[in-house]
């Protein structure tokens, strides 16, 4: 189930509150020495982790695209560059 934007939160006892700690989902774009990350929206994500996008400029291709659930790169060699 996708969380949706509410105005306030529900209050009564029976209602309980915990942080989400699972993390995001993002997509990683390479070209050259632009680095790109994004959200599944659409929303850039590059500001809030320079750790990623320096973890990403230490990588040996120069062109690819990361995608969290497919585990899969585009390089140069296949993109034939």
């Amino acid at each position: 189930m996708k969380a949706r934007a509410v105005k306030s939160f529900p209050i009564g006892k029976e209602w309980m509150y915990e942080p989400k700690w699972d993390g995001f989902r993002c997509l990683v774009f390479r070209d050259q020495e632009t680095i790109f990350l994004q959200s599944r929206t659409g929303k850039s994500l590059t500001a809030g982790f320079p750790e990623i996008v320096a973890a990403v400029r230490a990588l040996s291709p120069k062109i690819f695209v990361e995608h969290p659930e497919e585990r899969s790169q585009i390089t140069e060699k296949e993109l034939g560059s």
